[in-house]
């Protein structure tokens, strides 16, 4: 059988450490090498068949020293998102991602430049959770898996609260016609976006008005 081997990057020993204990039984044709450092600034000397990961959805303030040379090393210098960061190194780095994302990266401002790099991959599926991946967490992901060799053709798109599944052409649900990706487009939905005049309004959303 041929070896599995298996690189785990983390930048907390401890949990590290804890991992190694739960695998200690490991089958044989697996090799595991633990690496203690940082993702986005760890030199790999390799590419990748695959970057599995749920990186964390923390932004991160100006103040921080490491802000500066992240986006450094990023295309999307608008985001200070250390999700955007873990995307665009995980694309470098491999052939193949699947990572959690939060929701949002689909339809703001923000990561309008993420989904500029996405887009131009082959995006095999996105796989909604909504609300329920994580037990107690109120926050909306997705897990995107992606393909860096070949060129876009059809995205599935799984939606685990609807209990349906789709596919689209990439380049319908990513159509620069419109701002952000809309993954759930149908025919339903260009006949009444047809009929509208869009860029009327402007949108301002206060977080500070409460009941």
């Amino acid at each position: 059988i041929e070896e599995l081997i298996i690189d785990v990057v983390d930048i907390d020993n401890d949990i590290l450490n804890v991992l190694k204990i739960l695998l200690e039984k490991q089958r044989n044709n697996i090799q595991i090498n633990y690496i203690c450092d940082d993702y986005l600034t760890h030199e790999f000397k390799e590419k990748y068949d695959l970057v599995i990961g749920n990186p964390p959805f923390t932004k991160l303030k100006t103040s921080n020293k490491k802000l500066k040379e992240y986006l450094l090393k990023s295309k999307n210098k608008k985001s200070n998102n250390l999700v955007s960061f873990f995307i665009e190194k995980s694309l470098n780095i491999s052939e193949n991602i699947a990572l959690v994302a939060p929701k949002y990266i689909l339809n703001t401002p923000e990561y309008e430049e993420t989904r500029n790099i996405l887009k131009e991959q082959n995006i095999k599926s996105i796989i909604d959770n909504g609300e329920i991946g994580f037990k107690g967490v109120l926050v909306e992901t997705i897990c995107i898996i992606v393909n860096t060799l070949n060129k876009p053709n059809k995205t599935k798109v799984k939606s685990l609260t609807l209990h349906n599944e789709i596919e689209q052409k990439q380049s319908y649900i990513t159509d620069e016609c419109y701002p952000y990706w809309i993954i759930y487009r149908n025919k339903l939905f260009d006949n009444i976006s047809s009929k509208m005049k869009f860029n009327i309004f402007k949108v301002f959303r206060d977080r500070q008005i409460t009941n």
